[in-house]
């Protein structure tokens, strides 16, 4: 009766220990969520919360960090036009620089279309990036550029779960001047007013960011990119293409600043030594419940192996 009353013990303990190892342990879960409806794409991260708008309207960005959604940021494509570097800085200095007469593109024109989600997955599954492209209709905003294709390439990644990588591609566009650059203009607006402070390539704005490359690419090489920003009227985000040829590609990131990101440790008395531990690897529900299952039929069965010896 003795033994009958130790196993029954050890058998609740082991059933209770193995449940609980289940339902605490870590469970994998899509490191990028993606969703489209319409014209509308939503990726999110543990960080980053993202809506890109596409469709008939000019395209525009809007983001939030995750848990800080009263403070959201909107970037929007205004206008595209060339101008002449009249100082010869690499950047659009606007009131300084001239625009050249006629080359304003009227964006509200185009129509814009989402490409298939390209997602990559790991071994367990998960969604670890999620690719896809923006894409407009040929031009009708001025005869010369009917063949003109504007292209936003997104790219998010767990890896770098607080930014968003968009590269932009003009294709077959025909510059009216030959010395002139052509802008890329992006009109900002926050729910806290931030105003846009440049340091370098990068734009930051309360808890968001823009930055830029400082070169792209056309089918000769390599142009020179130059950023730069104003607050007056509002707060406006220039990107200055150097006179290309053919195809131009250029990579631009948005996003909000990470809790982590920039977090060096001087002090080695201030290390847990729980960091010095490798994480618990990331298992699916499945492989945990299997191995819940084996591990309690193998101490059970050991259990009565035992009992049974003792018996005898």
């Amino acid at each position: 009766m003795v033994n009958q009353m130790k196993f029954k013990i050890l058998m609740s303990m082991s059933i209770i220990l193995s449940l609980t190892f289940s339902l605490t342990a870590p469970v994998a879960h899509a490191k990028v969520k993606n969703e489209r409806s319409g014209d509308n794409v939503s990726l999110t991260t543990d960080t980053l919360a993202v809506e890109i708008k596409g469709g008939g309207n000019v395209p525009f960005f809007f983001f939030y960090k995750v848990g800080e959604n009263e403070t959201t940021y909107k970037l929007q494509l205004s206008q595209i036009f060339e101008a002449e570097d009249d100082n010869s800085d690499g950047v659009y200095d606007n009131g300084t620089d001239k625009k050249v007469a006629g080359s304003t593109l009227a964006l509200s024109s185009l129509s814009w279309e989402f490409s298939d989600f390209d997602i990559e997955t790991s071994a367990s599954n998960e969604t670890q990036a999620v690719h896809f492209n923006l894409t407009s209709s040929a031009s009708k905003g001025k005869p010369s550029n009917d063949d003109l294709v504007l292209q936003f390439r997104m790219h998010l990644n767990a890896d770098d779960d607080a930014s968003l990588k968009f590269d932009v591609v003009i294709d077959g566009y025909t510059f009216s001047s030959e010395s002139a650059m052509l802008v890329v203009a992006f009109k900002l607006t926050s729910t806290d007013n931030s105003e846009a402070e440049q340091n370098q390539n990068q734009v930051r704005f309360g808890n968001g960011f823009f930055e830029s490359e400082e070169s792209a690419t056309d089918d000769n090489g390599t142009i020179n990119v130059g950023l730069s920003s104003q607050n007056d009227g509002g707060s406006m985000i220039y990107l200055a293409y150097e006179h290309f040829e053919g195809r131009m590609t250029h990579d631009p990131t948005i996003g909000v600043a990470s809790n982590t990101a920039g977090t060096e440790v001087t002090d080695e008395s201030s290390v847990s030594l729980t960091s010095e531990i490798p994480a618990f690897p990331e298992l699916s529900r499945a492989t945990l419940v299997s191995i819940t299952a084996v591990s309690t039929i193998a101490f059970l069965g050991i259990i009565t192996l035992i009992t049974s010896k003792k018996r005898q």
